[in-house]
């Protein structure tokens, strides 16, 4: 579950990311119902600072 204070200070430098970088993560399953090509494309859409993996 998230919370804030599991924040790992760690993960930018780990991923390589800058410090303005915004990881977007999607935990669910990868189903149909779930339209994830719809959310793939909205993804790049959005650009940088936004990074994904």
């Amino acid at each position: 579950m998230f919370h804030p204070s599991r924040r790992v200070e760690t993960l930018r430098a780990h991923l390589r990311l800058p410090p303005d970088a915004r990881l977007l993560v999607y935990a669910g399953r990868f189903t149909p119902e779930k339209k994830l090509p719809l959310l793939i494309e909205a993804v790049r859409k959005l650009g940088r600072p936004y990074h994904r993996s």
